[in-house]
């Protein structure tokens, strides 16, 4: 094998550096970059494939995140639910009861206005018996004064009858 090239006979290293150099050197610099290029494609590739590993993981894991928060809120508002159920049938429960409270109330203030006239009527009777009472009991002092009088007067008739009697008898 010939690796110096013999055939082509000596080579003119002045005149290729004055004159071939230069072009083979900016040759290098367009090769060396389309060959940079072309590996940034090929690693694009490569890139690309494993943004989209990073983002199909990314994504599983955000579905993962949905589904789990999607159940939670399901089960908070179920809960939330159940708890307005609750306080819904403890309004209809204190509105019942408040309106027991206000039927009741009511029906204990007729009650209480209904004895009060009662009580004042009796009062009233009372008063008249009373005053009744007193004239009663002045007619009587008054009947028992004169009765008195009258007694006292008939024991004297019956002493001066006795004492009549008594003188005649003698």
């Amino acid at each position: 094998m010939n690796i110096s090239n013999d055939s082509m006979g000596g080579m003119d290293y002045t005149t290729y550096f004055t004159k071939q150099f230069l072009k083979d050197l900016a040759k290098m610099a367009e090769l060396r970059d389309e060959l940079a290029a072309r590996q940034g494609a090929l690693t694009a590739v490569d890139d690309a494939n494993q943004l989209r590993t990073d983002a199909e993981a990314v994504k599983k894991a955000a579905e993962a995140d949905a589904a789990a928060l999607k159940e939670s809120a399901a089960q908070t508002i179920a809960d939330a639910k159940a708890k307005n159920e609750a306080a819904n049938a403890k309004v209809v429960e204190l509105n019942a009861r408040e309106k027991d409270f206000s039927d009741a109330q009511i029906a204990y203030n007729k009650a209480s206005d209904a004895a009060e006239k009662a009580l004042a009527s009796r009062i009233s009777a009372v008063t008249v018996r009373e005053t009744q009472i007193a004239a009663r009991d002045a007619a009587l002092a008054a009947a028992e004064a004169d009765l008195k009088a009258k007694q006292d007067s008939l024991d004297a008739r019956v002493k001066a009858f006795q004492a009549k009697v008594a003188s005649l008898s003698a």
